[in-house]
């Protein structure tokens, strides 16, 4: 059948002919055979007739059915052949409707349809950061309002006051805040300062200055020789002035004590401290490394908490860096 035309249709169309369309197009070949033959063969058609020059109806000559189908068997192979051949394209055209193999919608489907893209790695806290607001009232009846924050986010190692055993480390801290007077007439302030407190076990002497401090102090940590007065709705303000305080450590310790800076472990407790008329009319409010008030008392915060500070967490309880020198003049002693 290689040579057959219908063959070649298929080939070119690269396609096979279904069993359907093989069907029909033998039950197409099978039904015009079958009109052929179903007049029967001694049954007289009527002649046609016409009209002649006169008007006259003239009656062609009878054609049996016989002679008539010996006079068209070419025009029925025609009929045949045209309708196979139709049949034939109709059945391609449909059959390939179905599939192409040469035409491939694309498969949307396979692989991936983006980059997968690499989820960013969890960042760990960067520091201490905190805000705060603390009512305060002094023994000798004034009423003032902190609000403020405090962050210690940046510690650096410094050889600049350094010795072999023992290694400098700047707390680069940032506290501000305001004292308001919330009375109903003019208060004097003779203190007005916040304290940081640091793990106990190396922040227990912390140089802010030539001494060494319980913790960070800023703010009016000394008496005036004229108490500021503040009338009602005056506050007094902390203005952060990008200093550093100092701690002194083994060597040892620096890259661990640099870490719990940058992790925020390192701070352990705040307080506010004010004082009315006079520098021991106290009032002080401590709060614990997550903003929550743990001691209200009338007395410097180091002196209102136990030796191991304990309201403040064991992370809080002098360690080793209690005994660390106390005298300014020994961290002055360069490698």
């Amino acid at each position: 059948m290689s040579d057959n035309p219908v063959r070649r249709l298929f080939d070119q169309l690269e396609a096979e002919p279904t069993e359907i369309f093989v069907s029909s197009l033998r039950r197409d070949l099978l039904a015009g055979l079958s009109d052929e033959v179903s007049q029967p063969f001694d049954t007289v058609l009527p002649a046609p007739m016409s009209l002649d020059r006169t008007g006259e109806i003239v009656p062609h000559a009878v054609v049996s059915p016989i002679e008539l189908s010996r006079r068209r068997p070419r025009s029925l192979r025609v009929v045949l052949v045209a309708a196979s051949i139709a049949a034939l394209v109709v059945g391609a055209v449909l059959s390939i409707g179905g599939r192409h193999p040469s035409i491939k919608a694309p498969n949307t489907t396979e692989g991936p349809t983006t980059v997968p893209s690499t989820a960013p790695a969890a960042i760990a806290p960067v520091g201490y950061s905190q805000q705060l607001s603390a009512d305060l009232i002094t023994p000798d009846g004034y009423s003032y309002r902190f609000e403020g924050a405090i962050s210690l986010k940046v510690a650096v190692e410094s050889n600049e006051q350094s010795w072999p055993v023992r290694h400098d480390i700047l707390l680069l801290r940032t506290i501000s805040g305001t004292f308001t007077n919330t009375g109903t007439g003019p208060a004097p302030l003779a203190l007005a300062f916040v304290q940081v407190f640091l793990r106990g076990d190396v922040g227990t002497c912390v140089y802010n200055g030539a001494t060494c401090d319980p913790a960070i102090i800023r703010g009016l940590m000394e008496p005036t020789a004229s108490v500021r007065t503040l009338a009602p709705g005056e506050s007094y303000q902390i203005i952060e002035d990008g200093g550093t305080s100092r701690l002194t450590v083994a060597g040892t310790e620096v890259a661990a004590v640099l870490d719990e800076v940058r992790s925020s472990a390192m701070v352990v407790g705040v307080a506010i401290v004010a004082a009315g008329g006079s520098a021991d009319q106290l009032a002080s409010v401590v709060f614990d490394r997550a903003g929550q008030r743990v001691l209200t008392c009338t007395k410097l915060p180091i002196d209102c908490m136990d030796t191991a500070r304990s309201v403040l967490g064991p992370q809080a309880q002098p360690g080793s860096a209690a005994t660390l020198p106390t005298d300014p003049s020994i961290s002055s002693i360069r490698d």
